[in-house]
């Protein structure tokens, strides 16, 4: 089985810099979106799940995707070891039942269902637990740094440590003081 490597970033102006950082930590890089659309990243499609209202299309969508998932695996398209029939050009024409089936499951679960973020809708903005506020985009394998680091964020306290260690970035440096101000 190939296990796909992602990267997660996150869209969020230096001036709303506070809410994240409560809650991940105060060391981060950035990177234009520009580079990262170029590098293949993309937005997630956040899903609203309130846990007030069970009765909203979030939820059932989130069951509806759990069945489709296992119906696949159950009645159409078992999982089973990687072949060399499973692996195409990307746009070569598919000439089996089998290849049509592999090739949507394939295109369902990493165009489409990587790219959802459900979350409980109903929790204050700063609940480690709702992620809406990040703005999230992702990207399949991980992302050049050397090629796109616009910014690299940390706390003053580690200003002069960071330039001491990383002397090629001084013009990149942004102290979360100075995003403050």
């Amino acid at each position: 089985m190939i296990k796909q490597g992602i990267s997660c970033f996150c869209d969020i102006p230096f001036e709303q810099l506070d809410i994240h950082t409560r809650k991940y930590g105060t060391f981060g890089v950035g990177i234009s979106r520009k580079v990262l659309s170029e590098c293949g990243a993309r937005p997630v499609a956040y899903v609203p799940m309130p846990s007030s209202r069970p009765d909203v299309r979030g939820h059932s969508l989130a069951a509806d995707l759990r069945a489709l998932i296992r119906g696949i695996q159950e009645h159409i398209h078992p999982p089973g070891p990687w072949s060399e029939e499973s692996s195409r050009a990307v746009g070569a024409e598919l000439l089996s039942e089998k290849a049509v089936i592999d090739e949507l499951e394939s295109v369902f679960n990493r165009e489409l269902l990587a790219f959802l973020k459900f979350f409980d809708s109903d929790l204050p903005a700063n609940d480690p637990e709702n992620y809406y506020m990040e703005r999230e985009w992702r990207k399949f394998m991980p992302m050049p740094l050397q090629l796109s680091l616009q910014h690299v964020v940390v706390p003053q306290a580690y200003a002069s440590r960071t330039l001491e260690r990383y002397p090629q970035h001084r013009e990149k440096l942004k102290t979360l003081e100075r995003l403050e101000n």
